[in-house]
Parts: structure tokens; C-alpha cells; sequence
């Protein structure tokens, strides 16, 4: 048996992705995933699985790439994300977001500004469950912090 999954792992072809085939979303083989910018090109409103808006202000945020896990303490799937924000305020991909789901499909809808790094890239946030203390109260995630992308000319040491 783990020589089978370990074929699986190892064979793309094997992997699913969550796409939206017109009138509903479905796990399938032959499609990349419906990302965020798939579903605002597609107008998807009630369907949409990525309509991520900032809790304070309802401005819209652009998920640029996120983690997932389950927390214990919410009982909820846990979404840790940097957004793009192709203006470069307050940065490019330096602000994280953290939004709450009930299924690990979402949908993911409000979030909360959690770390920002202004002029600054903080971008492919992980997650580490297996370091969360105080039952998942605590979380604890990281990232690559960066100036790559935001053209600044006195950087972090």
C-alpha cells in the first residue's frame, strides 16, 4: 500500500483540483483549479468559493497564495494568505491575511488583516499546526521576507 500512494504522490496526473465547470464546483483531474481571479473574471457572486473581502473595511482582498489547516481551537479550517496589490500599498505581497472556513473548500470570506510588512514582500505563507500552542489559539506561520519586488533602496539587514 504506501508503494501505491507513494506512486500516486509522485504522478500528477493522480492529482485533483476544485474547478468550477459552469454551474457548479467539482474534483477533477483534467482542469487547473478555479483560482480567485477565475471566479471575479466569471462574475461568480453565490458560487464563488474566494470572495475574500477585508472585515473592517469590505474593500476586496487578492489572495496571492495561502495555507490551509484545520484549528482545533476555532473548530474551523484556518486560511493564513498574503495578498497582491499590484498598487504596492502599503506593500506589494507584504500584507497577511487570516480568514476562517467550515469546509476546507471555503468559501473564505472575511478576513483579517494578521502582519503587514509596508514596502516590503512577505509572500508563500506556510503554516505550522504542529507548533500551534494553547490548544490552536496560538498559530504559528512563515514566509519568505523579502524586498525583491518592491524596489526598495535601503533594505533589511
Amino acid at each position: 500500500m504506501p508503494a501505491t500512494i507513494l506512486g500516486a504522490v509522485r504522478d500528477p496526473k493522480q492529482y485533483e483540483a476544485l474547478t468550477f465547470d459552469g454551474t457548479k464546483y467539482v474534483w477533477q483531474r483534467e482542469h487547473p483549479p478555479t483560482t480567485q481571479a477565475d471566479e471575479a473574471r466569471l462574475k461568480l457572486t453565490a458560487a464563488a468559493r474566494y470572495a475574500v473581502t477585508d472585515a473592517a473595511t469590505g474593500n476586496p482582498v487578492a489572495i496571492h497564495r495561502a495555507s490551509v489547516a484545520w484549528n482545533d481551537y476555532r473548530k474551523r479550517w484556518v486560511l493564513i494568505g498574503n495578498q497582491q496589490d499590484r498598487s504596492g500599498k502599503p506593500s506589494h505581497l507584504g500584507e497577511v491575511w487570516y480568514a476562517e472556513a467550515e469546509a476546507v473548500t471555503g468559501p473564505w470570506r472575511k478576513a483579517v488583516r494578521v502582519a503587514t510588512h509596508p514596502r516590503y514582500d512577505f509572500y508563500n505563507p506556510r503554516q505550522h499546526p504542529y507548533f500551534a500552542a494553547d490548544g490552536g489559539r496560538v498559530i504559528y506561520f512563515e514566509g519568505t521576507y523579502a524586498s525583491t519586488f518592491s524596489r526598495q533602496v535601503e533594505v533589511t539587514p
